[in-house]
């Protein structure tokens, strides 16, 4: 009776750590079948990522180098790098509202203006080859370590960042 007991919670506690949703698990097809299938989801990930950052070099001429936590959990600190100053003047163009948005829960956040020193945002003077910088506000921390936004600024929509 032990022996099918101690089974039966091996049997278990195996299909809880490989990922089986079924009640018929068979050990020797599920690591395999467990490890090609986040290997497979990374790659899909990861070539989705790559795309991304071609199209944003060639298109909008940045390249997304940071989305922290910043103030204290209170401000999203999003850092480009700018390759192409003419491409990257839509992004710094002060017109645009720039915003983003928590995929989680689609939430939308803007940069804050305080009145003695404007948008928290670069606008002026873009050069190739340096780093700028857009804060947008996150009142009560709503936005966590961890979380995927996306960045909106005019026709410029950057997907699938995670906030570090």
């Amino acid at each position: 009776m032990r022996i099918i007991v101690y089974t039966l919670i091996l049997s278990v506690g195996f299909c809880l750590t490989c990922g089986c949703r079924n009640e018929t698990c068979e050990s020797a097809e599920h690591p395999a079948a467990a490890s090609s299938l986040i290997a497979a989801e990374n790659t899909d990930a990861a070539a989705a990522a790559g795309k991304q950052s071609v199209e944003l070099e060639e298109k909008w001429g940045i390249k997304v180098e940071a989305v922290h936590l910043s103030a204290g959990g209170y401000m999203i600190d999003f850092r480009y790098r700018v390759i192409d100053a003419k491409k990257a003047a839509a992004i710094a163009d002060p017109k645009e509202k720039p915003y983003i948005i928590d995929q989680a829960t689609g939430a939308k956040f803007i940069v804050p203006a305080p009145p003695k020193v404007g948008p928290l945002r670069n606008t002026k003077n873009i050069q190739a080859d340096r780093v700028y910088f857009i804060f947008f506000a996150n009142p009560g921390k709503y936005i966590k370590t961890g979380q995927k936004i996306t960045v909106c600024v005019g026709e410029v929509k950057i997907e699938n960042l995670e906030v570090m």
